[in-house]
């Protein structure tokens, strides 16, 4: 999977691979609500189709096959990281809602919401905590990547080298 996300920043890829993991633990399928593939893609905006075909030089998509899904997951991040103005908590929010209900923009316009925070109390029905389990498994495979291994947190030194590494996007 790694490789698909070459030519991505070291902050991306990690929060890519924490992508797949929450959506579909990386087994990739079709699920009831629509998503297909490692990323589970319902309804990716025009501009990241866009986006993915031409990095891949194709004309049409496969959301089936595993490298055009992760390019398309990738476009589509970067899609909602443009529209939540590089907030990546919001444009975490944004790729699991999609489209639903007119998007994450269109919820926080109706309610008045300027940012995660002040967002929450209109995600009722909606997984707040998700961009926690992607930047948990983001920092899990930024770990075992530089650790090669995933070291118990409260052992010895690996607190601190954990810390030091940083939640990958964050830093």
């Amino acid at each position: 999977l790694r490789r698909n996300f070459q030519g991505y920043t070291d902050d991306t890829a990690p929060v890519l691979i924490g992508l797949g993991a929450a959506e579909s633990s990386f087994l990739p399928r079709d699920s009831h609500d629509g998503g297909r593939g490692l990323f589970q893609i319902t309804a990716p905006p025009e501009a990241a189709l866009l986006r993915a075909r031409q990095q891949l030089g194709i004309s049409r998509l496969d959301f089936r096959d595993p490298r055009q899904n992760a390019y398309l997951a990738a476009a589509t991040l970067r899609h909602y990281l443009d529209e939540m103005h590089d907030d990546l908590f919001l444009a975490l929010l944004a790729y699991n809602i999609g489209p639903r209900n007119g998007g994450l923009r269109t919820i926080m316009q109706r309610y008045g919401a300027r940012d995660f925070f002040t967002i929450q109390p209109y995600l009722q029905h909606l997984p707040r905590d998700y961009p926690i389990r992607v930047l948990t498994a983001a920092l899990a495979f930024r770990v075992f990547d530089q650790t090669g291994a995933l070291p118990r947190f409260e052992d010895g030194d690996n607190a601190r080298v954990i810390q030091s590494l940083g939640i990958p996007g964050l830093d």
